[in-house]
């Protein structure tokens, strides 16, 4: 990466979504950048996607630690909030705080494009609001508190750190620094 990164030791980050697409690459660049990555999802290599995508969190996990970060794939269904909240608990429990939340679940499997909406398959419909919006409500809700609770977060100057500084940053950065071909 050619890109001023922002140094990230220490932090420690929930990417939800992150077997896949955008998710896997911000969860890669956020361990890239030394942050400690607890990254979600619902593929394994034992319980594959429903939309028939190849990509595991265990295949994430390895990338975050192929590029020297630490990481801890978790399992978990975003749509049942008590795996959510327990999935936090256990942030709280092994980290004792959260600095960086991530919602990146999509339901791209689910959109039937072209087709006019009465036509449109319903229960995909649906299961597209679930999984595009209901997830990172029950997320948001969860995870929350934990990110707030720590709001004693400082760069080394006092200052408080731009929460968009690192997102800027991949924003801005040429495309082929990404390395969006990895995250495949």
């Amino acid at each position: 990466m050619n890109h001023r990164t922002q140094d990230l030791t220490g932090r420690i980050a929930l990417v939800a979504g992150a077997t896949r697409g955008a998710g896997r690459a911000i969860a890669r660049e956020l361990g890239r950048a030394g942050a400690v990555v607890h990254c979600t999802g619902r593929s394994t290599a034992g319980r594959p996607s429903d939309s028939g995508r190849s990509e595991t969190i265990e295949g994430t996990a390895e990338l975050i630690t192929a590029s020297g970060g630490t990481a801890h794939p978790v399992v978990v269904d975003h749509l049942d909030p008590g795996a959510v909240r327990d999935l936090v608990h256990r942030i709280d429990e092994e980290q004792g705080r959260l600095d960086i939340l991530v919602n990146d679940i999509g339901g791209e499997a689910y959109v039937q494009f072209g087709l006019p909406l009465w036509e449109y398959d319903l229960d995909a419909g649906l299961r597209l609001f679930d999984t595009g919006l209901k997830t990172h409500l029950l997320t948001s809700h969860a995870a929350l508190g934990l990110l707030a609770r720590h709001d004693d977060l400082r760069d080394q100057d006092g200052s408080r750190p731009d929460a968009w500084s690192f997102p800027r940053a991949m924003a801005q950065a040429p495309a082929g620094d990404l390395e969006v071909g990895d995250y495949r």
